[in-house]
């Protein structure tokens, strides 16, 4: 399938760099969940739209509308359009878009983008990891390591400080996206969380593996539909963590 993602990529800043000065001034909305904005479902439309008009046979895995859908699809977009709504209420940075192609169950595309930084982060399958179209590693750390851990419900956030604050330094950005993201860029040299919902991460994956990095559950086995912990690191560190986590 040749697709030319820069398309995307030009339209998913499009769509940020006029709403995020919104930020502050947006209402939650949510009815059936908390946080949730007119902006959430207005990205969301006109993302999908915008792959209809590029790709009309896409179908879609989405945050908000399409939640429910088939998700057994050979040509699967993957579409988080506010990840971490709450600190884009609340006028807070790190907040962002989140959008991938699945083929047949195999990532080719995943974007990252962070209007408060207006950092753009982006793999293509085979062709690297990118921030802002420069090329991105992982860092070679092995001490002194900086961890970022989400607060997702079911993970255990005081036994994990007991075990790391000590050595490393603890911190949590809220989107998920920009916490593999930040890994993959060498800022962190591990994420850890317990995910919601295994598609938007099967797709940051890809940043992963464009980065040089490791991406596993709890157990060091790769992950899949039906894993429930992760952690990515930068390879070097990442039987060190495991380690600690098991204890």
């Amino acid at each position: 399938m040749n697709i030319d993602y820069n398309q995307l990529l030009k339209k998913i800043k499009t769509i940020w760099d006029s709403i995020h000065k919104f930020s502050w001034k947006a209402p939650d909305i949510g009815i059936s969940k908390q946080w949730l904005t007119e902006y959430d479902i207005t990205i969301e439309r006109q993302l999908c739209k915008f792959i209809k008009s590029i790709d009309n046979k896409a179908v879609f895995f989405a945050e908000e509308e399409y939640e429910n859908i088939a998700k057994k699809s050979d040509n699967l977009r993957i579409i988080d359009p506010i990840s971490n709504t709450f600190n884009f209420i609340h006028w807070l940075p790190h907040y962002s878009i989140c959008v991938s192609h699945m083929v047949f169950w195999e990532v080719l595309f995943a974007v990252v983008y962070d209007p408060s930084s207006e950092e753009l982060f982006y793999a293509e399958k085979w062709k690297w990891a990118y921030l802002n179209w420069k090329r991105i590693h992982v860092s070679n750390n092995k001490t002194d390591l900086s961890i970022i851990i989400n607060h997702r419900k079911g993970l255990d956030i005081t036994k994990l400080i007991e075990n790391f604050y000590m050595m490393w330094t603890i911190r949590s950005i809220g989107s998920l996206g920009i916490h593999y993201a930040y890994v993959a860029c060498g800022r962190a040299e591990c994420a850890i969380t317990l995910p919601k919902d295994i598609f938007p991460e099967m797709a940051w994956k890809l940043l992963v593996e464009e980065a040089w990095w490791k991406f596993t559950d709890f157990n060091w086995n790769s992950i899949s539909l039906e894993t429930k912990s992760i952690i990515a690191s930068n390879t070097l560190v990442h039987e060190i963590i495991l380690n600690k986590l098991k204890k």
